[in-house]
């Protein structure tokens, strides 16, 4: 039988004993966590916030934002200006003007507070300059007008004022319109 000597340390780890990097024994790491679920643990965290961040951005641009769309025809394109493609905008501002130079080709604001609308159809050619939709406004430009004039793969700038729930938003979208083809 071989026994440690004087100056020669065992290298066999008990159960209890500390020491030694790994212990020999079943069940000695009980009740600890395993080194992999601290990183899991802060992933899920980070996982967790990060979705509750987009669920707060999602709702107060849903809330608090206007939606635009442009949708392209075959002679141009109508802004929609729909929430959930069903619910007005209450306009109180929109104004089309060119990209390139930034003259404004189509202005109109709400004669009262506030006009209800759904959308907005822009053609290549001859645009009214007051559209039944837009009944409760007023023009400003083109003045004394009653009709503006888009060109075909011009680039243009559309703006709108809008409330939202309460709130003020302004809108900026990029249209192209296109020439029938």
């Amino acid at each position: 039988m071989l026994e440690p000597y004087d100056g020669k340390l065992s290298r066999a780890v008990l159960r209890g004993e500390v020491g030694g990097k790994a212990p020999d024994l079943r069940g000695a790491n009980e009740g600890k966590m395993p080194r992999v679920g601290k990183p899991l643990i802060f992933g899920c965290l980070v996982l967790t916030g990060s979705l509750l961040a987009a669920i707060v951005y999602v709702g107060w641009a849903f809330f608090f934002v206007q939606p635009i769309q442009i949708v392209n025809t075959s002679d141009g394109v109508v802004v929609d200006l729909q929430t959930l493609g069903e619910y007005q905008a209450n306009l109180i501002h929109l104004r089309l003007s060119e990209q390139a130079t930034g003259k404004v080709i189509w202005e109109v604001e709400a004669e009262k507070s506030i006009n209800p609308v759904w959308t907005i159809p822009l053609v290549a050619g001859k645009n009214p300059a007051l559209p039944g939709i837009l009944s409760w406004s007023v023009v400003l430009v083109p003045e004394n007008s009653a009709s503006f004039f888009l060109e075909a793969s011009t680039e243009y700038i559309f703006e709108t004022w809008s409330y939202k729930n309460g709130r003020k938003s302004h809108r900026v979208v990029e249209v192209s319109i296109s020439n029938g083809r």
